[in-house]
């Protein structure tokens, strides 16, 4: 035999569970409809993070096509460098031989010492 607490906790159960289905029910929708919308929001990140490394890599080699520009221009100026330093040595010796052939100027004589 049933006893009354008996009777009342399955009434309790009974009215637990009819408010658990219409729970589930109203809100079976509307968390199918939230995991659809994360679902699609996880696809927007996934995206972006893609073109952030796209830009990154981009990025990268701009930096290193900079690197490379920087070398050559500082091999030119040390090629700049050598060409000044070489003329500076010539220029003169040849402007002094120009204008001892010219007859603009006759090399010193030495004086003799008896």
């Amino acid at each position: 035999m049933v006893t009354v607490p008996a009777v009342l906790a399955l009434l309790e159960l009974r009215t637990t569970l009819r408010e658990l289905r219409e729970f589930l029910r109203t809100t079976g929708g509307r968390l199918n409809t939230t995991l659809d919308q994360a679902g699609v929001a996880l696809g927007h990140v996934n995206r972006a993070t893609d073109a952030v490394e796209q830009g990154a890599q981009r990025v990268k080699e701009v930096a290193n096509g900079l690197s490379e520009f920087g070398a050559a221009v500082r091999q030119a100026t040390g090629t700049v460098r050598q060409v000044g330093m070489t003329a500076a040595a010539i220029v003169p010796a040849v402007l002094a031989g120009w204008k001892i052939f010219s007859g603009g100027s006759k090399p010193r004589e030495t004086k003799e010492t008896t």
